[in-house]
């Protein structure tokens, strides 16, 4: 929020729709060629998978090599708007929408070290609560899979202060169930 950094997968996706090559070495999967819209989209597709288990750094550097295997720059301010700033944010407060944490970077938590998964966890709702001034108590596990979610993760988020935190296993998880684990929420995609 409000750093005009955008998410690694739109970054991935600029590159991608602005590339006039039919094709690259794509860094982390190796050589790839489309001849239609369709098949790049599909190739970006599978690249973006493949970068989402892949720990922190190595995906930054995924990333960083990209524009060049693909030919395309990047213009100042080609993200600009593309995310909320914290004064949009706090105007959708005013409008009784609640706001919880998803982490600094969006990693998944089980990709990296506990030190780091700690620290995305836990910097990520200071930075709400001061930001909106208001204590945050929901979180969104980032990519919120089985395999991105673990007892030790789990673990974390409580000892953070989080009351609730949703995945995107498939749901609607029945009142019950969420009483009974509040942690681990599933959601209707």
């Amino acid at each position: 929020i409000g750093t005009g950094v955008p998410p690694w997968w739109d970054a991935a996706a600029y590159c991608f729709a602005h590339s006039e090559s039919p094709g690259a070495d794509l860094p982390e999967m190796g050589a790839r060629s489309w001849q239609t819209e369709r098949q790049r989209d599909l190739i970006l597709a599978e690249w973006s998978e493949h970068l989402k288990r892949l720990p922190h750094e190595r995906r930054e550097a995924a990333l960083a090599a990209l524009p060049q295997r693909l030919g395309v720059e990047t213009p100042s301010g080609a993200f600009d708007g593309l995310m909320l700033s914290w004064d949009e944010v706090r105007a959708m407060r005013e409008d009784r929408i609640d706001f919880g944490a998803h982490t600094v970077n969006h990693s998944i938590l089980t990709t990296v070290d506990p030190e780091r998964a700690r620290t995305e966890i836990t910097r990520s709702k200071a930075a709400v609560e001061a930001e909106l001034g208001d204590p945050v108590t929901a979180f969104a596990y980032p990519n919120g899979g089985h395999s991105d979610i673990n007892p030790q993760i789990r673990a974390m988020v409580a000892e953070a202060g989080y009351r609730v935190a949703v995945t995107l296993v498939p749901g609607p998880a029945r009142p019950a169930e969420v009483r009974r684990d509040p942690l681990m929420i599933r959601r209707v995609m």
